[in-house]
């Protein structure tokens, strides 16, 4: 039985659990697009790196030497191709010159120490992606513009030797 006084209650009381359940539901989905796009730059580095340790060393790298070389970075230049396959991961607007570095070094290969093979040494890989930002869609449509960097991301890989044990 209602009372006079009590006319509307329900509705106030709908609006603030409507209002606390989208809240949920919209930080819920805004987490999960930060982390989607975390991924998608994690992947992006794993992309360089495997372009990167089957192809020429980056120009505007300096030479690698093996053995006695020190590892050699450089930052991903806006035409460089391993750029643009990390790009194809996450998009051309998300890694922009400066945030992509390439660091090549030397792993000892075979670990024959055979005369027939002097050049015992690979290539090792590292891509690294630092300072890139998220911007969450609902701070966007509400005009706070939101943003978060993402925390820094790199990824190793060594080549192939191609030499096989006597």
């Amino acid at each position: 039985m209602n009372r006079p006084h009590e006319h509307g209650a329900a509705m106030v009381e709908m609006a603030i659990v409507l209002m606390l359940f989208l809240i949920l539901v919209f930080g819920i989905i805004e987490f999960s697009m930060a982390i989607f796009s975390w991924s998608r730059v994690i992947e992006s580095t794993r992309a360089g790196a495997r372009y990167a340790i089957v192809n020429n060393i980056e120009t505007g790298c300096a030479s690698l030497t093996c053995p006695d070389g020190a590892a050699v970075t450089c930052d991903l230049a806006e035409d460089s191709l391993i750029l643009d396959k990390m790009r194809s991961r996450v998009g051309t607007g998300v890694l922009s010159v400066g945030k992509a570095k390439i660091t090549y070094a030397c792993a000892n290969g075979t670990g024959l120490n055979d005369p027939d093979y002097p050049d015992d040494w690979i290539r090792q890989v590292t891509v690294t992606v630092t300072g890139v930002e998220h911007t969450f869609v609902v701070g966007e449509l509400l005009g706070v513009g939101a943003t978060m960097v993402m925390p820094d991301y790199s990824t190793t890989r060594t080549s192939e030797d191609l030499y096989t044990t006597p």
